[in-house]
């Protein structure tokens, strides 16, 4: 009986010990910068960012956390001031479940949001005037599945190398959009080698992409929309 007990009590020991708990990292309380509240959490934690504007480039690497906003998109900005976007790029599988939440990311330069080959939610997310070769609001592709939910793409461009998709560009991946809006989205000039620009809010290779309840208003293609 004594050795039933003990032998209890050391299982349960080790399924307390084998929990994690999400830590909350919050910015600028905690951290001065959304970078370095992202280097400090490993997966499974939640990243909480207060109102203002962040002149950062941000790269989440391998980490399956959650990077939200505190008061929503219009009081939360990610501005990296013409450099690239927001990053998240991996093939550990580990990083699978990213979540982006409730901010503007404007002035990106090579896409606002780069996602490859992870599994990633982005809600209640503004792309403003940011620009690309390819997807000069989001660029999503190697793999990645991506879901896009209440989200906004307005004055995105996609004016140089390739020409495609001013808002977003999909290619060898798995993109679902709700509830999203596509606003005043352009492609300009000629793609490389002669390509023909192609998707003044949307264009895609080899990928899968689902749009259900999004509106389309004002977009337009030097070419091809």
């Amino acid at each position: 009986m004594h050795n039933l007990v003990r032998s209890v009590a050391a299982l349960v020991a080790l399924m307390v010990a084998s929990l994690s708990y999400a830590a909350e990292l919050i910015v600028p309380t905690q951290y001065p910068t959304i970078q370095a509240a992202i280097n400090a959490a490993v997966s499974g934690d939640i990243v909480t960012v207060r109102p203002g504007t962040y002149n950062e480039r941000l790269d989440i690497g391998g980490r399956n956390i959650t990077l939200r906003s505190l008061l929503g998109p219009t009081a939360t900005i990610i501005d990296p001031q013409g450099v690239g976007g927001v990053v998240v790029q991996s093939t550990n599988a580990a990083a699978n479940g990213w979540v982006l939440q409730g901010f503007t990311i404007r002035n990106g330069l090579d896409s606002g949001l780069y996602v490859s080959g992870v599994t990633a939610t982005v809600r209640n997310c503004k792309f403003i005037n940011n620009q690309a070769s390819r997807g000069g609001g989001a660029h999503v592709r190697a793999g990645a599945n991506v879901t896009f939910e209440g989200c906004e793409f307005r004055q995105n461009l996609a004016n140089s190398g390739d020409h495609f998709g001013g808002a977003l560009f999909a290619e060898n991946c798995v993109v679902a959009i709700r509830t999203t809006s596509f606003i005043a989205n352009r492609v300009n000039g000629i793609g490389t080698s002669g390509l023909i620009p192609r998707g003044g809010a949307i264009a895609a290779i080899t990928a899968q992409i689902d749009v259900v309840d999004s509106d389309f208003t004002s977009n337009e293609c030097s070419s091809q929309s």
